[in-house]
């Protein structure tokens, strides 16, 4: 209980890089693992293309741990996106607004990603730039502890009723199994 009214408290702050002046007290670290889960990356098909990463049985695999895993999973508006930097230390910020009750954790404000040029998402933020605004998003948001400082890692899923379904029955097992 203690780490949903932490992660309450600070999630209207910025994912993927440090999060203020916070104590990682118990947070898990940031290992090739959790990056496998929270690469900081939106699925092509918030872009309206096919996926083409996985095969749907490792699409469903990975989805699987990350709603397992996440503090966070709300569905989201792309409220601004600001491109920070040049040449190869450009980087893009997007403000996420809420638009619906998280489907797991507490949020209470805007949440900032940054997606970064060693993202495999960079590409396609780049080529939508400000035509990102208004799409919405689930995402998936997680907190870890990297070298004593807290940071925030996410993943962004196509905000279609399929997988709004598809995160509630998998949250619905996860509660099964943990009782």
């Amino acid at each position: 209980m203690t780490h949903r009214l932490l992660l309450a408290a600070s999630l209207a702050l910025v994912a993927c890089g440090p999060a203020l002046s916070e104590q990682p007290s118990g947070l898990p670290p940031y290992t090739a693992t959790s990056a496998g889960l929270f690469d900081d990356t939106l699925a092509s098909e918030i872009f309206d293309m096919p996926s083409a990463e996985q095969t749907p049985a490792q699409q469903q695999r990975r989805l699987r741990g990350r709603v397992t895993e996440a503090d966070l999973v709300v569905q989201v508006r792309v409220s601004t996106v600001t491109r920070d930097g040049t040449g190869e230390n450009v980087r893009y910020n997007l403000s996420l607004t809420p638009v619906a009750a998280p489907l797991k954790g507490q949020v209470s404000g805007a949440i900032e990603v940054e997606v970064g040029p060693t993202s495999p998402s960079f590409a396609l933020v780049r080529s939508e730039d400000t035509r990102l605004v208004g799409r919405q998003l689930l995402l998936l948001l997680k907190r870890f502890d990297e070298s004593g400082a807290v940071t925030n890692h996410f993943r962004g899923e196509a905000a279609t009723p399929e997988n709004a379904d598809q995160i509630r029955k998998m949250m619905a097992l996860d509660e099964l199994n943990a009782s």
